[in-house]
């Protein structure tokens, strides 16, 4: 899913009945567990998923999927780099909280 999404982003979904073209969404398909994918095309009951990365393409865009399967839509995506700083800066807080606790001067 790159350019959107990429390997580590934290996501959230929310069950969602109506979907459209366009939308971000998870599936459970038999053989991978659940995909990320965005949709392509809707029916009545079903839908076509495809990648936005064109370089490369997943054995099941472009078959259609029942909608039942869809687990959740994208509301939500937290990038890796942003966790990666949001637990950095977490740990320097709890650093510094410590050594405040302990009367200690606030060095890095």
């Amino acid at each position: 899913m790159l350019p959107a999404l990429s390997s580590g982003d934290l996501i959230a979904t929310k069950n969602c009945r109506r979907l459209k073209i366009g939308d971000v969404v998870v599936v459970s398909v038999e053989g991978y567990d659940y995909v990320v994918k965005r949709i392509a095309a809707l029916s009545d009951h079903s839908l076509v998923l495809k990648g936005d990365n064109p370089r490369t393409e997943s054995s099941i865009c472009g078959i259609p999927q029942s909608k039942e399967k869809v687990v959740g839509k994208l509301i939500f995506r937290l990038p890796l780099t942003r966790i990666m700083c949001l637990k950095a800066a977490g740990i320097f807080f709890v650093r510094r909280l410590n050594k405040w606790k302990m009367g200690l001067p606030y060095s890095a």
